[in-house]
């Protein structure tokens, strides 16, 4: 299913859906991680907190964008 396809899915079916729910977008995803990661040289690293959502899709989508995992923090 493409996005669009699930944005329409989702428009048509946001009744039954429970709340709070949360859609995220991989595409989103990928064009933030870039814009970020050029404001920065190409020798520093880009870690994502687990801490502030740890979802499995997201981590494993990020981690294949290049980014680490942050999991350990003061706090």
């Amino acid at each position: 299913m493409t996005e669009n396809e699930f944005l329409i899915w989702l428009e048509n079916n946001i009744e039954s859906i429970p709340t709070p729910v949360y859609v995220y977008s991989e595409s989103n995803l990928e064009i933030s991680f870039a814009k970020f990661r050029a404001i920065f040289p190409k020798d520093i690293r880009v870690f994502y907190s687990l801490k502030a959502n740890p979802h499995p899709k997201i981590v494993q989508y990020l981690s294949g964008l290049g980014a680490g995992g942050e999991i350990a923090s003061i706090g």
